[in-house]
This record gives structure tokens, sequence and C-alpha cells, in this order.
């Protein structure tokens, strides 16, 4: 159950995003062979402000304590956190090796953000509620990943050295998987839109 929504007014950092953005749209326009592809995401709502299908901006989802969500909107994702919340990780490590890589990570669907929503701690006026993101993100030219068995230096070099801008991974099409996720390597590509305050609620 939703308790709150913020929106961050944060210009620099929009200042960065829409500049990142603009310099895809150009670039798309200065390589008219390169094929660009729509793709759609479940998360992506127009609400007030529209996003742009010509650079598949979306909003999408990104879970953390509210903490984490303060400072991501104060001064962007840190890819030096990356792989905090890997789900494989050896024994006594901080940190693993997420999925496609060190990268920035977002959801489609909100119960997969949920996953990283650390509950706030007691002496919070949030006490015992989560939080998560609504973020922007430029996916671009993005590179569909359906399989497993990833190598993941071979996906950063395709966002990095070839054509792509953004990874999808779409583990739900061959694997039966409940969620995609989009995967971004530069901290300009995605803006930190929406902070949501919410309640878990559990069925009977």
């Amino acid at each position: 159950m939703l308790v709150a929504a913020y929106r961050n007014q944060n210009a620099e950092l929009w200042n960065r995003y829409c500049i990142f953005k603009q310099t895809v749209l150009e670039r798309y326009a200065g390589q008219p062979e390169q094929e660009f592809k729509h793709v759609p995401v479940a998360s992506s709502h127009d609400l007030q402000d529209p996003v742009d299908p010509r650079c598949n901006e979306w909003r999408v989802f990104h879970g953390s304590s509210m903490q984490a969500c303060r400072q991501i909107c104060e001064s962007n994702f840190e890819l030096s956190l990356s792989g905090a919340g890997a789900t494989w990780k050896k024994p006594g490590d901080e940190r693993g090796v997420p999925l496609y890589g060190h990268g920035i990570y977002f959801g489609e669907r909100i119960t997969k953000a949920d996953e990283y929503a650390a509950v706030v701690p007691p002496g919070s006026p949030e006490e015992g509620l989560h939080c998560a993101l609504v973020s922007r993100v430029v996916g671009g030219r993005c590179l569909t990943v359906i399989e497993s068995g990833l190598e993941v230096d071979e996906l950063r070099r395709e966002v990095f050295q070839g054509p792509h801008d953004a990874i999808l991974g779409d583990r739900a099409t061959a694997l039966g998987k409940p969620y995609r996720e989009v995967v971004v390597y530069e901290q300009d590509q995605c803006y930190p839109e929406y902070m949501l305050v919410y309640a878990r609620q559990y069925g009977e």
C-alpha cells in the first residue's frame, strides 16, 4: 500500500540526464543505418510527463533502503556499490557479481524492486515501511538477453564498444522467470524521479 510519494527536484541530476538523452538522440539521427527498435516495458507510464519512445526512455523501479534512496536522489546511483544486492555471493563477501555485471539495475515490476527494499528501522517516523525509486532510464538500443550462462564481459563490450546502450534481461520468455530487468552502466543514463514509501500487504 502506497503511503507517500515524493518527486525529486534535483536540477543538477536532471540536467545531466537530459544532456545524456539528447546526445543519444543526436547519435541516432547521425546513424540512420543502425536499426532502432522500440521496446515497451510494463512500468513505463507517462504520468504527468511523457517518456520518449525515440530512445526507449522508460520509467522503472529500484528498491533499496530509505537512506540509500534519499542518497540516490541527492547524488544519483553509485556504480561502486553495484553487487551489494546480488543474489549470489561468496561466503563472507559483502558483494557478489550481479547477473549482468556491475551496473545499475532496475525492474519493470515493483515486486522485483521490493526484493531489495530494506525495512525502515525502529526510531524513524517511517518505521516498518519500505522504499523504492521510480527512475527514468534511457534504454536506447537495448540488447535483449533471454538465456542463462551469460558472459558478463561480452555483455559490457556490447554496450561500451558495440551498438547497444543497455541490457534488457528477459528471463521471463525462455526461462519462465517472473521478472524482466533493465541494466545500464552509465550514471547519467538514469534519473531518480520519484521516491515511493509503502507498506507491504500480504494475502490471506
